[in-house]
């Protein structure tokens, strides 16, 4: 961990300020997980966290068992973080591994939060190879969205890129999320939306999601869909704007027929 990060930390829970030393260590990394296990959603959200943690230890492989294209996925990324430009203090929410540190601006540090931390030791050697940053140490804590351990109005950027579908209380992250940027920060949230730019549904759209339905009843588990919400693009900008912030830009990512959208939003200081 780097100096600065001491100058960030907070209890989870209190939000008080605590250092790295007064954390519980799990495997070297600071652990501040915070379950809600009582709460509604709890157990659909273990159930697909298991699963998605099960998928990155294999190595990210598709339901085909065919190994994804990093080197292809990273120049769609570039263009997009381009135009994002994210500098100053960035801190990457469900982050995993921390690939977004190689579209970073020069000078910018970087702390990543994900409650998976068995995945920084299963890094697909393709995904190293794609990105070069993977080979350097960074910071990191095993931590939930919805309990960030980060005290107020200290992050210029909060980044959260898929992974709004798959967190137990979506309104809370974004919250947390407004509480810890600085009065200039920046909410980038990137994923993909029910329905597309225009909310609506063809075909092909119907015809997959029938065919996912079938395959899981018939006893192929591994086409369940774990995700914990489905937002349209709709959703999305209501549940960012419900929570304190004001749109600014929508990036549609090439190459998704216009189905992932990073959407670029500020505080709102007139609610």
């Amino acid at each position: 961990m780097q100096s600065w990060i001491n100058e960030v930390l907070a209890d989870p829970v209190t939000k008080l300020p605590k250092e790295i030393n007064q954390f519980k260590q799990f495997n070297n990394y600071i652990d501040a997980r915070v379950y809600l296990k009582n709460t509604c959603g709890w157990k659909t959200w273990e159930t697909g966290q298991k699963f998605y943690e099960k998928w990155l230890e294999n190595g990210e492989v598709s339901i085909l068992k065919k190994e994804p294209d990093f080197i292809k996925i990273k120049k769609v990324e570039k263009p997009l973080y381009n135009e994002l430009k994210l500098n100053g203090r960035v801190l990457d929410v469900g982050g995993g591994v921390g690939t977004l540190r190689e579209f970073l601006e020069i000078g910018a540090e970087y702390l990543c939060l994900d409650p998976h931390y068995s995945s920084l030791e299963k890094i697909p050697i393709g995904k190293i190879k794609a990105y070069e940053c993977l080979k350097e140490e960074f910071n990191y804590i095993i931590g939930f969205a919805e309990f960030l351990p980060i005290k107020d109005n200290c992050f210029d950027v909060v980044h959260m890129r898929s992974m709004l579908d798959h967190v137990q209380i979506p309104d809370l992250v974004i919250l947390e999320a407004n509480r810890v940027l600085t009065k200039e920060g920046k909410l980038v949230i990137g994923l993909t939306v029910d329905g597309g730019k225009f909310g609506k549904f063809s075909f092909k759209d119907h015809l997959k999601e029938l065919t996912r339905e079938i395959l899981y009843y018939i006893g192929l588990k591994s086409f369940r869909d774990y995700h914990t919400w489905h937002p349209t693009f709709k959703n999305l900008k209501k549940i960012i704007s419900d929570n304190g912030f004001i749109i600014e830009k929508n990036i549609w990512q090439a190459n998704t027929d216009d189905k992932v959208v990073y959407i670029v939003a500020r505080k709102n200081f007139n609610n």
